[in-house]
């Protein structure tokens, strides 16, 4: 027969905040796909509809918004906080950047 032991284990559920909303084009008004939403150490892709959700420690945070041609916005010293979702919608301007070389011929 074998001895029983017993291995004590202690288990901690820590409820995250959230960061939630909805990305669009400033012109158009349109979702937009693929926006890097950051926080921290904390990322996520906006879906096609242009929403997004991230979950995050409980704090305060700097969120950025970041897609390729366009202007990437910055929302400073957001408050996260456990168990409850903090609301960011944003839009983005395009920016307009020069081409890296033209051939004319």
């Amino acid at each position: 027969m074998n001895p029983s032991v017993l291995i004590g284990n202690e288990m901690t559920v820590v409820i995250p905040a959230e960061f939630a909303g909805t990305v669009t084009n400033c012109e158009s008004g349109d979702p937009l796909a693929g926006v890097t939403v950051t926080a921290g150490a904390f990322q996520t892709l906006t879906a096609t509809d242009g929403t997004y959700s991230l979950f995050v420690d409980e704090g305060t945070y700097d969120v950025y918004f970041e897609l390729l041609g366009s202007e990437t916005v910055m929302v400073e010293d957001t408050l996260a906080l456990a168990d409850e979702v903090t609301p960011i919608d944003v839009c983005l301007y395009e920016s307009p950047y020069p081409v890296p070389w033209v051939l004319a011929t």
